[in-house]
């Protein structure tokens, strides 16, 4: 709380604000958009350091770019936010009820904030990954929004962007003072009680040398009952360029208190969707960042690249849930006649005999507080050589990362108070103990081929090495300890190709293939043991070795201009991921939220996209529609209420929607009032825990168990530039208020009236729902001056 409070001084040194959210429809770029301080001529790189660059409207897939102005234009809370309304093929779980905690959707495969989740997507800033050394996760809190220029989604398993680059890659680059030279400060104020405050600083300094400096507030009471958050982070950059040399230095840290509320059951979802299940759900992060990135000419044909990076991170979490124990003994004692010498085991007492009634053993405590904290250090340096032979771009470098983790888990057993919060009861519990360490290297060589103008092939191979070292300390209920020492090693050769061919100046056509590699997080390696079961997000133990998951996507496309104003993307995909990871229950394992991670076999994501876009000069239109195939390819077994269920190859995976339609539209009423608006509508959806559409194994009716209903959001936007450089600007979130869910799984409702069971009546098999947010009124003020 101490870092948090220095941060918000920092912030308040800074000046106030400068950030915002984006606009239409984040399609391919076109070679014709001029936003801000960008050239005429749209380029991108073709690795995360900077790079050589090729025309946009010749990348040889759908790749797809938000710049400042789209940024800037449509307000969203968060990035992540950002992208779910903007970004073709990408959806979003609410399933923490947090705007910084939100889980993205790519092509059906997650970054998300979650440990534990299968992350399928890499992420940049200015070349450094940013994904966490422990679980792959993302802090979307951490990143210093009001900084990011642009940010650009790579499509397929693009092995130039490293490991987790599965369905792809979101790289993000921020401003300096030589593009960015001025001030700008945006206040934001509305609904749920929020306040948020950006200011960004930039200086050119003469004879090359400019500075950069940008700042985030942010502070809400939340929509949900108990759901205040708060958060602030701080960027620098200072650097110099040359004619041949350029180099920057960056440093950011921040800090959050963050607070959410997950999925509730069906009747809490129906009467009051802005209840809490139980309490609380708190993440506090904290990280630090040091960079540098130079480049350096040889000749006009020949470069180097070098970026090197320092990353710390701390991460607490604290969780109020239901005791699984006490949902158990509700069960044993529902008929003592029938209780038996399981329940004996578990609980005590005396089991049924001779006509007798069994004797109830000692009720557990109804609460149970899973505590946790994590500490991630991480170093890398990245070196890449460019060269232009003729025809050829060439490009080879290598990669070092080593990441040193530790994480720690306690429980302590707790009672609900009248309002569901978690009292501790006992003292904590050790439940385990991880150090781990992890290095990875990587050899990467790439070309691109231009053999006739308008023809564009490009071709890649990385060779990645990973090993995984981890020392796990684990107690069992007795509260013995047990410690083991283990290693494992990944490596592997992934290639990528592509190409694009101009056929007309009204047409282009492209295609890829690609392979990438994910390698099971320290998190999956410890808990893979059948006989060591695990309740995420808690302990680990010693565990079996888990194949790395191999993703192979094939993807070809079109980009249509039938007019100088008109664009269209029409894109297929298909995404294989070989021996996927996930969390399923243990053998013989009957409690809901114990399991372990597994290879499942082969899943399977299939899509078409469809984006539009057209621009007058009072007006413009955007539209993006996308049909995903999202299923397993292999038998298994996926845990429901009691039991398993049976999923067979082409069974949908939960979560991801098939059909989802994004619309947006803008119109200057005049050269100072702009107005605008966008739809989001997604298709129904399975229910996780449902996949087979039999409720349970045993056929235990849950209420609610149908899959989760498609739903539609309206989103109203106005901006009036009173003088130049000075902006208003009002949003309204969810228009029409409409009630709907993003995520939905089985599980036990343990709530009757508001209050904890007290018998095995009153439990239910039910429904869970991750509620989206009700309508919001949001505005503010935004300044920009020399």
């Amino acid at each position: 709380m101490q870092t948090l409070k220095k941060n918000k001084k920092i912030a308040c040194l800074l000046t106030p604000i400068a950030l915002a959210s984006a606009q239409l429809i984040m399609t391919t770029a076109h070679a014709d958009d001029v936003v801000g301080t960008l050239p005429t001529v749209e380029v991108v790189g073709v690795s995360p350091v900077a790079s050589f660059n090729i025309p946009l409207n010749q990348y040889p897939g759908n790749i797809q770019v938000l710049r400042e102005n789209d940024i800037e234009s449509q307000k969203s809370s968060s990035f992540s936010e950002l992208l779910g309304r903007s970004a073709t093929s990408v959806t979003l779980n609410e399933i923490q009820g947090n705007p910084f905690q939100l889980d993205l959707n790519y092509r059906g495969q997650r970054l998300s904030s979650v440990l534990g989740s299968a992350q399928g997507i890499s992420a940049y800033l200015d070349g450094v990954r940013i994904n966490e050394a422990f679980g792959d996760v993302i802090s979307w809190d951490m990143l210093p929004e009001s900084a990011i220029s642009t940010i650009t989604m790579i499509p397929s398993s693009n092995p130039m962007y490293g490991m987790n680059t599965l369905s792809g890659a979101l790289v993000m680059t921020t401003k300096n003072g030589l593009t960015h030279e001025g001030n700008e400060v945006e206040l934001t104020a509305g609904s749920f009680g929020r306040q948020r405050a950006d200011v960004g600083v930039g200086r050119n300094l003469g004879n090359g040398y400019h500075a950069y400096a940008a700042a985030t507030t942010f502070r809400e009471d939340g929509w949900r009952e108990k759901s205040d958050s708060k958060l602030t982070n701080a960027f620098i950059k200072f650097g110099r360029d040359t004619e041949k040399t350029s180099w920057n230095v960056s440093v950011m840290g921040g800090a959050s208190d963050l607070k959410g509320n997950g999925l509730v059951p069906r009747d809490m979802y129906t009467t009051n969707y802005r209840q809490g299940y139980t309490f609380y759900d708190i993440t506090e992060n904290k990280s630090q960042q040091v960079s540098f990135a130079g480049t350096h000419k040889l000749s006009n044909e020949e470069k180097l690249s070098l970026t090197t990076w320092y990353r710390h991170a701390k991460r607490k979490g604290n969780n109020g849930d239901v005791n699984e124990a006490y949902r158990e003994y509700l069960e044993c004692t529902e008929n003592l006649s029938l209780y038996d010498s399981t329940c004996v085991t578990k609980f005590g007492g005396t089991a049924a005999s001779g006509g007798s009634a069994g004797v109830a053993g000692t009720e557990p405590e109804n609460a149970v507080i899973n505590k946790n904290a994590s500490k991630q250090e991480t170093y890398g340096i990245t070196f890449q050589w460019d060269k232009q032979l003729g025809a050829h771009k060439l490009l080879t470098g290598l990669t070092v990362q080593q990441s040193i983790t530790r994480y720690q888990q306690w429980t302590a057993d707790a009672q609900f108070d009248n309002s569901r919060v978690a009292i501790i009861e006992g003292a904590f519990q050790n439940q385990a103990d991880h150090k781990g360490k992890n290095n990875q290297y990587a050899l990467f060589i790439g070309d691109v081929f231009t053999p006739v103008p308008g023809t564009l092939l490009m071709g890649a191979l990385r060779y990645d090495y990973a090993k995984v070292k981890n020392d796990l300390v684990s107690w069992d209920e007795a509260g013995d300890d047990h410690a083991t020492a283990e290693s494992f090693t990944y490596k592997k050769l992934n290639p990528s190709f592509g190409f694009s061919q101009i056929l007309s100046k009204k047409i282009t056509v492209f295609g890829n293939w690609s392979q990438g590699m994910r390698v099971p997080t320290a998190f999956e390696l410890g808990c893979s043991n059948p006989d060591y079961p695990c309740r995420v997000p808690t302990g680990l133990q010693d565990d079996p070795y888990l194949k790395p998951i191999i993703s192979q996507t094939a993807e070809i496309g079109l980009r249509l201009f039938p007019t100088e104003k008109t664009r269209v993307t029409i894109a297929a995909f298909s995404n294989l991921n070989k021996d996927d990871v996930m969390f399923v229950r243990a053998p013989n394992n009957t409690v809901g939220n114990q399991g372990i991670f597994q290879n499942i076999g082969n899943t399977q994501r299939d899509g078409i996209e469809l984006t539009a876009r057209h621009r007058e000069s009072r007006w413009e239109l955007g539209a993006s529609y996308t049909y995903l195939k999202a299923r397993y390819k292999s038998n298994l077994e996926l845990p429901s209420l009691e039991g398993n269920i049976n999923v067979t190859p082409g069974t949908r995976i939960a979560g991801l929607p098939e059909h989802f339609f994004k619309f947006a539209a803008m119109y200057r009423v005049t050269s100072q009032v702009r107005i605008g608006g966008d739809i989001q509508l997604y298709g129904s959806q399975v229910v996780a825990g449902n996949e087979t559409k039999n409720t349970t194994a045993d056929n235990n009716q849950a209420i609610g168990k149908n899959k989760l209903a498609g739903y539609s959001i309206l989103n109203l936007n106005a901006n009036y530039e009173y003088v130049k450089g000075l902006n208003f600007f009002a949003r309204v979130n969810n228009v029409f208020d409409k009630k709907y869910a993003s995520y939905a799984s089985l599980g036990y409702n343990m709530v009757e009236n508001g209050q904890i069971a007290t018998d095995a009546d009153q439990v239910k098999g039910s429904v869970f729902y991750a509620p989206g947010a009700p309508r919001a009124v949001f505005g503010g003020v935004r300044y920009e001056w020399k």
